[in-house]
């Protein structure tokens, strides 16, 4: 995604399921530039994240796991505070094979990515909490956050 080169320019970019958690600081300043160069002006940015602090702090549990079938997913989460960053140990459990997993989720509050965009040239249109265009609020899990490029 960073260095994604787009053959045209768009009228709408659409970034879901937290794709962009994955990213430090600076490299999310290189993804945003990567969006600005894909859309054309007056374009919409439209991105789904449950990675906001306000999203993750007011829910976060240490423990948590789940089913599908034989297979078992275990997770224990732990915020590091130096890098910014929810880091995940993950364990999967599948009769007697175990494999494990580290994930880091860098978390942005809202307010904090307004003011990156903003420095990109996009202007934040709207935030939603659902699907159904409630306005998002501290504690939502999800949001949609859509943006315009001036």
């Amino acid at each position: 995604m960073l260095h994604y080169a787009t053959k045209g320019k768009y009228g709408l970019a659409i970034c879901l399921g937290n794709s962009f958690s994955y990213f430090a600081y600076d490299d999310m300043l290189t993804l945003m530039n990567v969006f600005n160069q894909a859309i054309v002006e007056g374009g919409y940015l439209l991105i789904n994240t449950a990675m906001l602090a306000e999203s993750v702090f007011p829910s976060q549990e240490s423990r948590s796991w789940m089913q599908a079938g034989t297979l078992y997913f275990l997770m224990v989460h732990e915020y590091d505070n130096l890098l910014g960053a929810l880091k995940t140990d993950m364990q999967f459990i599948l009769n007697d094979r175990v494999e494990k997993k580290t994930a880091y989720h860098f978390i942005y509050r809202l307010a904090e990515l307004m003011r990156m965009f903003s420095n990109q040239g996009f202007k934040v249109e709207a935030t939603y909490g659902d699907l159904d265009q409630k306005e998002y609020d501290f504690g939502d899990a999800q949001a949609y956050i859509l943006l315009r490029k001036l």
